[in-house]
């Protein structure tokens, strides 16, 4: 089925609107401060056959990318919602998904222990990236799109060359699976986090580790480097958040407040503030530089666990996974700007579209688990 758009308010029975019973994806305009529920787009996408595991804006902001337990990635239109292309092959769920720097490709990584790149125009397979004894967990490019990097349930990591499929390093040394995998800003740097309780970094020419962040008790369940990359962010089971050092590894702040497992951190734009999510319904945000917590975002209504987060382009707003909903939240005064509901079921993963004019939101629907 195709993505339905409507105006937040209305309830009908084709799900435009306030409507409950939808799984999948949602995209909205992003509202204006002076927006009254009954004027803010809301499109619907209800073509998964299963949970969406993950989502993803292209770079230009005109196309979302979501993946599926349904074994399939789709391309959408965000402004109409039209399904555009359906990225079949992959023969176990879609766990990951990621646009190239450029929009032209979309990379996969599955339950079937591979990962693939796709040719966004035409829904082809260009490359598949066979190595990985486990399941991959998590997928990136690197920011001028030659090098891909995966993370998986075998407890490595791996580079490959985006124009061959050739692996180019694999980054060995950690005992629990690699939970969350990024690239450093320049690009000559990744960073892993793992059920070990430790991230690490690596070195993209040697493929030597480079830096051991140590300091959780538990596993590490994300991962993330400051927009000018001299700061890792690891967020854990343990209840805490740590920020590093790159250059030295020296924990510089651990952000205790969490009752629960962080499962999602971002660093906002400017690299001031971090932003971390867990499993105990509350999002908080910190202070980088004296560890010093600044808000405390919880609305009444969605008491529920907290899977994504993400700040606006600007860093002048939240986007938190909460329960069914999607919360929108103004960073200056804690204010809580928007509630989007329409989902039947968890929200696990928020995303900005780069320009900040749309908001994504992907939903799990267990009923057909």
């Amino acid at each position: 089925m195709r993505w339905r758009t409507g105006l937040l308010g209305m309830t009908t029975a084709a799900c435009i609107g306030f409507c409950h019973g939808v799984s999948g994806a949602q995209i909205t305009n992003r509202p204006s401060w002076n927006q009254t529920p009954s004027n803010v787009q809301l499109t619907v996408q209800l073509g998964h056959a299963n949970d969406v595991t993950s989502v993803a804006f292209s770079p230009d902001g005109r196309l979302v990318l979501t993946g599926s337990k349904d074994m399939t990635a789709r391309l959408w239109e965000a402004a109409s919602g039209n399904e555009i292309r359906r990225f079949e092959g992959h023969t176990d769920r879609v766990t990951a998904v990621a646009f190239s720097p450029d929009g032209h490709e979309v990379l996969t990584g599955s339950g079937d222990k591979s990962a693939r790149l796709w040719d966004a125009a035409t829904g082809q397979e260009i490359r598949r990236f066979d190595g990985h004894t486990d399941q991959v967990t998590s997928v990136a490019f690197s920011r001028d799109g030659r090098d891909v990097l995966t993370g998986s349930g075998d407890k490595t990591a791996r580079l490959w060359d985006a124009a061959s499929g050739k692996e180019l390093q694999r980054f060995l040394g950690h005992s629990g699976e690699v939970r969350s995998v990024a690239f450093s800003p320049d690009g000559r740097t990744v960073l892993t986090g793992s059920a070990d309780t430790t991230a690490r970094l690596w070195d993209v020419g040697t493929g030597q580790e480079m830096r051991r962040y140590t300091g959780h008790t538990k596993a590490v369940n994300a991962v993330a480097f400051s927009p000018d990359g001299r700061y890792v962010l690891t967020g854990s089971d343990d209840h805490t958040a740590l920020l590093s050092a790159v250059a030295s590894g020296v924990k510089l702040r651990r952000f205790a407040g969490h009752d629960d497992s962080v499962v999602a951190v971002a660093f906002s734009p400017d690299g001031k503030r971090v932003l971390t999510g867990g499993l105990d319904f509350i999002t908080l945000l910190w202070d980088a530089s004296s560890g010093m917590r600044v808000r405390h975002f919880q609305d009444e209504f969605d008491l529920d666990q907290v899977l994504s987060v993400a700040f606006s382009p600007n860093g002048r707003e939240v986007l938190i996974a909460v329960g069914k909903a999607t919360q929108m939240w103004e960073v200056a005064s804690g204010k809580e700007l928007r509630r989007l509901e329409g989902h039947a079921y968890r929200v696990t993963s928020v995303a900005f579209s780069r320009d900040g004019r749309y908001l994504l939101s992907g939903s799990a629907s267990p009923e057909t688990q």
